[in-house]
């Protein structure tokens, strides 16, 4: 900086210690005599003076324009600084002397200083950006370090001196620490100290800033010390500069953090260490809350309930009246306890006086710490019993006026009764908001909801049916007609002490007075708590016994709100679906719990016209045709529910409407019972089944009417309630007009429906019509027999074409029709079209007539038996249970035992070439010997497919490599599941099926050629409909046969092996599968000794009788893979321990014998004497080959190098197996 512009800048830091003097003067004003003024008058005069010595004559002017102005202003009121008249004359005196002398010197250097001036003041405009400078608001602030302690600056020991020094000190707010803000203009700032009046100063001389001097409080008066600041933002604070030079600033000595760290100046760094916050004092932030929110809320009395819980009041606890009390939240009681009369003082501030006690919510101690209990304390007008009510949304947070960080807050956030209030730091959660309800206001917005609703309900007698729970409804336990008697939720039965009698009050609640007691609904104690019991009571006209019905959703439900406070609720204890479940007061919730229907008791339905519906109709809901009424399970008895159901063509799903006297009675055509509304149960929701009857039964009754949709409404008689559907079942509902009560009736012109069916006699299901012995003749005679699901009793029922409602009946064994000779005699015969064997339907005693077209007599169990052989024959319709019959709906082959023969000649049968048992066996057509290999077990898969098995081999029917195609083989196979070993079965005609392959559904099982010599092959080929693809299944029965393989067997004894019974049993294995193994090869070559590995070595040596114990499985098993591979065989071994001993069995219908673990002389496990890798050594450890068993007898037959060919019980033998560890291997 050159010497022209040092010698500006010390002007101007001159001028402004001089503008920072004159505008304290104001201040100065109201505590000084005229003499200090004019003192201070002449101080500026020759700080003027020394301006003038070094050439600033600008300076000069400026001093003593802003100087007098200054003064003359602070004058111009005397009566604002106690002088007299007299005074302030003298001091205006003085003040125009000092400016005349001054204004004569300044004209005598004014020429000669002209053009310098001009300069001076052009260079200082230029070298000056305000904008740099941050603009502050006044006010009274701490002056708050960024460092992390955010201690302020402090006046040491809190001095009132000149001179004091200023440190950094952690916030206590007294007013040592407090400083306010004066704006100096031109962005320039001072800090005065609140306690001691002085200002935040520096040494004037800024050549001596480089020292770092420490900051004081001074007046700066004197022109001694500097006060005036800029500020600039830094971040989110401010760094302040002294006005004499910005390369300046305040600055904590060292950038610590400690009590008393000095204060001072430093070369502008911006670091935390020199930047400040203004933060003003909690009294003025919380006196600025209080008057900003003194409106938020009128003066009154309030319950004042968390809005985490609203039904959690603040509450003195136990009621008390004692200073000290503690203050809590509870249940809502409406007691005094819970009142509190809130006023505001004239600063905005709030007083909460508890109604009960007239004791004032204080904090505990006056203390602002966070966590401070709060009670009930006598009135002191202390901070610690003021509050801010600061409204956020819907609801209060009341801040307390001990510190504006903490507010009202329930401990833990936890809302259960009895959880303390204390005061916590805001942390803005709900468990710190209140919302306050006026009581009187919120009784004078229910009477005014009430007068709104009190139409909804017509005075009356009603049921009034609950939302949960079904049928169930408003009931007096017991039927009880004491005061208390408790009000409870019970399936609806139409006693005195379920119904209701409504009436409204002057204001338009309702009063709900129970028919049988004459005792009114009543909230027990009046109490608002949540849960209050809800009871019978005697009529008191009190709030606890005024309702209002409050339309809900669904529509026609209501909630019927209490009297006693607003969102106060009749509602089922827990949404309880259970008989007894209890009813309470809880808050509005829109749950299904709270929802109650007003049913009349009385319902008076008018009839309906007779709409012409004669016949047997199917009944559904018009928008759904596909899905009918339907009695659930083809059931016949009283009680059935009806449902909805996919229309299957039963008669469970066949109905006539019988009028009588203006109201039909819906009858189903299989049972002859009525559809009945259950009990004539008012309730909506009541059940819908079926029960025998008649016209006199009003619950049975219903007037039907059609809309204009064409759809009808049916509404019974008794209960007033619709036929409706929802989740597939029939009940009884309020009128709704909705589609779940719009019905359609659908005439049938036929009532049989087609397709394969049994035929059983009404008088016993299990009594079916029959082929006898299952002939194919023609003129086979047709009986009754009982069920056994053969071809025999198994009938394809077809309606004739343009015919309504006659049929042919056809018997699946031969294809052959149901007729009657002319002597009356019913049998099958071939289709001639002739009348005779042709039937109508007609529907008697919950089954069906079948009259003859061609006699009009009607089909009839000789006798009106039902034993097995009862005669079928024509007779003159009599309504016996003899003449009516039920059609079943069946498969067409069921699971069990068959012989599969050629349709075209059945003494030719499906036959496993040779008898094999072993997989790939060829299926072959082959004259039948009843044989095993000749006879399957058919099984029915879930997916409707079957599978075959051939009841020797235990091997399934399957298609060679699974190929789908036209030629490929058929065979046997292990059973696996695949495609390649399912089948689909259709009937075909005259007592032909054909078999599909589940690989490709064109594909047929065939018989090679057509031809049909024993031996002619079987393939699957592209359906023909030829007489080669067309099969009977004839029910048939197996007895398995015995299985006894050649496995050879040797003492293991006279071969030197005492020990060597595993080695042995493997030797007459692998002999029977022709190595010609040397009787200690196995167990001097392959098998591997050890000194204690048993599992996969021979534990000691097994030609000594005193050294040598076991091998085990695993062991076995590798030394016999390690054998064939050498001998180079496909055979291998597998180890299949844990496998069931009745399964092994399998093993050996393929022809495989199986090694297995047992004891010696197949006796019980001895003394278990070692352990290794979960298997163990015993002292009677044995090993023998299982070789065959026979089924008939339950034996099995075994090879034993002990004990040689013996035969044991099958299921001992298998207990044995498996106490030794069900160890098995197995060669194939």
């Amino acid at each position: 900086m050159n010497q022209k512009y040092r010698h500006f800048h010390r002007m101007f830091d001159c001028m402004m210690q001089c503008l920072s003097n004159t505008n304290s003067w104001g201040d100065a004003l109201r505590r000084r005599s005229w003499r200090d003024l004019l003192g201070d008058v002449m101080r500026h005069i020759k700080c003027a003076c020394t301006l003038l010595q070094a050439g600033c004559l600008l300076g000069l002017l400026l001093a003593l324009s802003i100087g007098l102005n200054s003064g003359s202003t602070a004058f111009a009121d005397t009566s604002s600084i106690g002088l007299s008249a007299e005074d302030a004359e003298h001091a205006e005196d003085a003040a125009g002397s000092v400016s005349d002398s001054l204004s004569s010197d300044i004209a005598q250097e004014g020429e000669s200083s002209d053009e310098s001036l001009d300069s001076a003041s052009e260079d200082s405009t230029e070298d000056v950006d305000l904008t740099k400078y941050a603009t502050l608001d006044a006010g009274t602030y701490f002056l708050t370090s960024t460092l992390s302690g955010h201690r302020v600056l402090d006046v040491t020991s809190g001095s009132v001196s000149a001179g004091a020094a200023i440190q950094l000190y952690g916030r206590h707010e007294t007013a040592a620490q407090q400083f306010v803000l004066v704006d100096l203009g031109g962005r320039q700032y001072a800090f005065k100290n609140i306690k001691s009046g002085l200002f935040l100063c520096y040494p004037n001389d800024a050549s001596h800033f480089s020292d770092h001097p420490r900051l004081t409080q001074n007046t700066g008066d004197d022109g001694v010390w500097g006060f005036a600041w800029h500020a600039r933002q830094v971040g989110g604070g401010f760094v302040f500069s002294p006005v004499a030079d910005d390369d300046f600033a305040i600055d904590i000595a060292g950038a610590s953090d400690s009590n008393g760290t000095e204060i001072r100046l430093y070369q502008s760094n911006e670091s935390v260490a020199q930047t400040f916050t203004l933060e003003k004092p909690k009294a003025t932030i919380l006196a600025e809350l209080a008057a900003a929110h003194a409106s938020d809320f009128a003066d009154g009395t309030y319950y004042i309930r968390s809005a985490k819980s609203s039904w959690q009041a603040l509450d003195v606890a136990g009621g008390s009246r004692s200073s000290g009390a503690n203050v809590q939240i509870y249940a809502l009681n409406a007691t005094a306890a819970q009142t509190w009369n809130i006023s505001h003082d004239q600063n905005g501030f709030v007083t909460l006086t508890n109604s009960g006690s007239g004791l004032v919510l204080d904090v505990s101690g006056g203390s602002a710490q966070s966590g401070t209990n709060v009670q009930q304390y006598a009135s002191n007008g202390s901070a610690a019993q003021k509050w801010i009510a600061v409204k956020d949304g819907d609801s209060i947070k009341l801040v307390s006026a001990l510190d504006p960080s903490i507010c009202l807050d329930i401990a833990g956030g936890n809302t259960s009764s009895g959880t303390n209030v204390r005061t916590w730091s805001d942390n803005g959660t709900i468990a710190q908001r209140w919302t306050f309800f006026n009581l009187d206001v919120q009784r004078e917005q229910l009477d005014a909801l009430a007068q709104q609703n009190a139409g909804n309900i017509a005075d009356g007698r009603y049921v009034l049916a609950l939302g949960v729970g079904g049928a169930k409804v408003l009931d007096v336990n017991g039927g009880s007609k004491a005061n208390g008697g408790n009000v409870q939720s019970y399936v609806s039965n139409m006693t005195a002490a379920q119904q209701w009698d409504i009436s409204h009050d002057e204001l338009g609640y309702l009063i709900i007075k129970n028919v049988s007691s004459g005792k009114v609904l009543n909230i027990a104690g009046g109490s608002c708590t949540l849960g209050t019991n809800i009871q019978q009571y005697s009529s008191n006209g009190s709030r606890a016994q005024r309702w209002i019905a409050v339309p809900s959703v669904p529509g026609g439900s209501f909630r019927l709100q209490s009297a006693v406070l607003p969102d106060l609720v009749l509602d089922v204890a827990g949404g309880s679906s259970s008989n007894g479940a209890n009813i309470q007061t809880y808050v509005s919730n829109g749950t299904a719990a709270q929802n109650v229907r007003f049913v009349s008791a009385v319902p008076n339905v008018a009839p309906s016209d007779d709409l012409g519906l004669d016949g047997w109709f199917t009944i559904s809901l018009a928008s759904d045709s596909s899905h009918v009424f339907d009695i659930s399970g083809g059931s016949s008895s009283n009680g059935a529910n009806v449902q909805t159901y996919a229309a299957n063509g039963t008669f469970a799903q066949v109905f006539k409407f019988v009028y009588e006297h203006g109201y039909y009675r819906i009858v189903n055509a299989q049972s002859g019972k009525a559809l009945d509304v259950y009990g004539g149960n008012v309730c909506p929701g009541t059940n819908v089944h079926q029960w025998s009857g008649d016209g006199n039964n009003v619950n049975q009754l219903f007037s039907i009417i059609r809309n204009d949709d064409g759809s009808y409404t049916a509404t019974n008689k008794a209960t007033g309630l619709v036929l409706s559907v929802a989740n597939s079942n029939v009940y009884g509902d309020i009128p709704s007009d909705s589609a779940s009560q719009h019905l359609a009736f659908t005439k049938l012109t036929s009532l049989l429906p087609e397709g394969y069916f049994t035929i059983s006699n009404s008088a016993s299901s299990s009594a079916v019509l029959d082929i006898a012995s299952g002939s194919a003749s023609d003129g086979a005679n047709v009986q009754l027999y009982g069920s056994n699901k053969s071809i025999a009793q198994k009938w394809k029922v077809a309606k004739v074409a343009d015919r309504d409602n006659t049929y042919t009946v056809e018997s699946l064994v031969s294809g052959k029709v149901l007729m009657a000779d002319e002597d009356g005699n019913v049998c099958v015969r071939s289709f001639d079209n002739g009348d005779a064997q042709l039937w109508t339907a007609q529907i008697d005693k919950g089954g069906i007539n079948f009259v003859n077209v061609a006699t009009g007599k009607v089909l009839d169990a000789a006798g009106g038996s039902t034993s097995n052989g009862t005669n079928i024959r024509l007779y003159d319709s009599n309504g016996t249970l003899a003449q009516s019959f039920k059609l079943s709906a069946c498969s067409l082959v069921d699971s069990g035992t068959y012989v599969i023969a050629a349709a075209s000649n059945r003494s030719k049968v499906l036959d496993v070439a040779s008898g094999s048992r072993s997989n790939g066996a060829n299926v072959q057509l082959w004259s039948s010997n009843d044989s095993g290999a000749q006879k399957w077990n058919i099984n029915v898969n879930s997916d409707g497919t079957i599978s075959i098995q051939n009841c020797r081999s235990k091997k399934y029917l399957d298609v060679l490599n699974a190929q789908g195609a036209s030629g490929a083989n058929v065979q046997q196979w292990q059973g696996n599941g695949s495609s390649a070993q399912r089948w689909r079965v259709d009937y075909v005609n005259g007592g032909s099926f054909v078999i599909r392959s589940a690989l490709n559904d064109s594909l047929v099982l065939d018989v090679n050629g057509g031809a049909l010599n024993d031996g002619a092959n079987i393939q699957i080929y592209a359906a023909n409909g030829s007489d080669a693809q067309g099969f009977y299944f004839a029910q048939t029965s197996y007895t398995p046969e015995a299985v006894d393989l050649a496995v050879p067997v040797y003492n293991q004894y006279s071969v030197g092996l005492p020990n060597g019974c595993e080695s042995a049993a493997l030797t007459n294995v692998l002999n029977y599968y022709g190595f010609g193994v040397g009787p200690c090869e196995m167990a001097d070559r392959w098998i591997p000794r050890s000194s204690w590995d048993f599992v996969w070595c021979f534990w000691g040596d097994p030609h000594s009788p005193n050294n040598g114990n076991e091998i085990c499985a695993p062991g076995l098993n590798k030394a016999a893979n390690n054998f064939l591979a050498s001998s180079g065989s496909n055979l291998r071994s597998y180890d299949v321990s844990g496998t069931s001993l009745y399964d092994l069995c399998n093993y050996l219908d393929d022809g495989h014998p199986v090694i297995i673990w047992t004891t010696v002389h197949q006796g019980n496990v001895g003394y278990i004497y070692a352990r290794q890798g979960g298997y163990f050594a015993c002292v009677n450890s044995h090993t023998v080959v299982l070789k065959g068993y026979n089924p008939q007898t339950n034996k099995v037959m075994i090879s034993d190098t002990i004990d040689g060919y013996t035969t044991y019980d099958r299921d001992w033998i298998a207990w044995v197996y498996q106490q030794r560890g069900a160890q098995a291997i197995v060669i194939k």
